[in-house]
């Protein structure tokens, strides 16, 4: 099924913000747990272009281009989301690996203690930044 297909077939005018979001990330973790990963990051680039106020879009397109080596636009699109959503400690440790995987090593320090400082609970970030650290 094409995602032209699929877009129009499935996205309702009524629908929700949450009900969007959620088919579109069910729609990704498929694509994904078939191994069609351009098609993932394909259907979250779309998603991020048809409703550019919706963080969670761009989040999803930084963490599928982050899969694909694709670190600018992993790193643009967590900017983006967290530009939708500064308080959002997710983001800010989404943003911090990112720009890791794309060699800005001390900017990721900076960005990922801050996400871990923004929930010192948080193991994934905590985590980010020991490798960081151990590489820096």
């Amino acid at each position: 099924m094409s995602l032209v297909c699929a877009e129009r077939d499935f996205v309702s005018p009524n629908m929700t913000t949450e009900e969007l979001c959620k088919i579109i990330d069910e729609a990704g973790d498929f694509l994904i747990q078939s191994g069609r990963y351009e098609d993932g990051l394909e259907l979250y680039r779309r998603a991020a272009t048809r409703f550019p106020r919706i963080a969670f879009f761009h989040q999803g397109r930084g963490c599928r281009a982050g899969h694909r080596g694709f670190h600018s636009e992993a790193i643009s699109a967590s900017q983006a989301a967290l530009a939708l959503e500064p308080d959002n400690q997710k983001f800010v440790n989404d943003l911090g690996w990112s720009l890791y995987q794309g060699g800005r090593i001390e900017e990721s320090r900076t960005v990922l203690e801050q996400a871990v400082a923004m929930d010192k609970t948080d193991s994934p970030a905590a985590e980010n930044l020991r490798v960081c650290m151990r590489r820096g």
